[in-house]
């Protein structure tokens, strides 16, 4: 019985999710200033929420004995917009959905604490961790070893996929950033003089003469060579898993969340 409510209230409170969701985007054009500092100041509170969670995480660890040898690694799939490019939450690929904190905490007196500016992409994580436990990483794993942080590590391109109506593909390099969208203009960006993205320089020119930047074929070459890479990948392993069919509560909720059509 127990286990039956506790799904009813999980059901019941991602149908009250959808619901509220569903009023939030059909009504998003209409958020003033305060409504959209009121979703920043919601967002963080969930991030204090997490913060918190992460304590107790720690303090059972210390308390069985666990964390002088854990590695602990704190990470998150996406960041968050609200509406610095016209769009909330992460439906597009800009630096506020694509830019996320990595901390990794090593065993005690293991190495000391030092802080990286250097980007990098989640996708050299897991072999980061695999070199870090001194395991081998498999031979198709995408990505590779941080270390040693290198200047060709830190200047290598990254890469990101994403979007809902449409298919983002970013490539970013020295500060440079090309997004490619289907049936959509490509925008590119100075990320080194321009963070926030603020000037579309393939809509208008560089800021020294208007002309588009020499630098935007290096990164269509580089996202023709990751799509060719990942065509590769998809032969070797297969096409991803699929899990058979959801229910109709799990469908209203991935859509609440902007994950389905």
């Amino acid at each position: 019985l127990q286990d039956h409510v506790s799904q009813a209230s999980a059901e019941e409170s991602g149908q009250e999710l959808a619901r509220m969701m569903e009023d939030f985007w059909r009504d998003k054009t209409s958020l003033d200033s305060a409504d959209i500092q009121h979703l920043i100041d919601l967002y963080d509170g969930a991030i204090h929420r997490v913060d918190a969670g992460i304590g107790r995480l720690l303090a059972m660890l210390e308390t069985e004995g666990w964390l002088e040898d854990a590695w602990v690694v704190v990470t998150a799939d996406h960041g968050e917009a609200f509406a610095e490019h016209g769009t909330f939450q992460h439906r597009q690929v800009h630096q506020a959905e694509l830019a996320v904190p990595l901390m990794i905490r090593p065993p005690d007196g293991l190495v000391s604490g030092q802080r990286q500016a250097t980007p990098i992409s989640q996708l050299d994580l897991p072999p980061t961790l695999l070199h870090l436990l001194d395991l081998p990483a498999p031979n198709h794993m995408q990505g590779q070893s941080l270390l040693p942080l290198t200047e060709a590590t830190r200047t290598k391109p990254r890469f990101a996929t994403g979007g809902e109506a449409l298919l983002f593909d970013v490539a970013i390099e020295n500060g440079r950033k090309l997004i490619t969208m289907d049936s959509s203009p490509r925008m590119a960006y100075d990320l080194s003089t321009d963070p926030s993205e603020a000037r579309d320089v393939l809509k208008d020119g560089s800021p020294d003469d208007g002309s588009p930047p020499p630098w935007i074929p290096m990164l269509e070459a580089r996202l023709a060579q990751m799509r060719a890479d990942a065509e590769v990948l998809r032969k070797l392993l297969g096409d991803p898993l699929n899990t058979g069919p959801l229910s109709e509560a799990d469908l209203r909720m991935l859509r609440a969340l902007g994950y389905l059509k």
